[in-house]
């Protein structure tokens, strides 16, 4: 999972998209916020949590 924030000054958006397009990976997922830059997780922490448990969780329960 790739947290991107749109307004982020350190990696180009368009670039990280290309980017996770072009990962080759059984699971994967691009999820942008809109309101944040380079640090989603302090930027919009409550937002930050969902994707996480909705992609990221199930992916670690299923490797317990």
């Amino acid at each position: 999972m790739v947290c991107a924030g749109r307004h982020d000054f350190v990696v180009n958006a368009e670039l990280a998209a290309k980017w996770c397009e072009d990962v080759r990976a059984p699971c994967k997922q691009l999820v942008w916020f809109d309101d944040a830059g380079h640090v989603v997780m302090t930027e919009e922490p409550g937002k930050f949590l969902v994707p996480l448990l909705r992609y990221a969780q199930p992916l670690a329960e299923r490797g317990r």
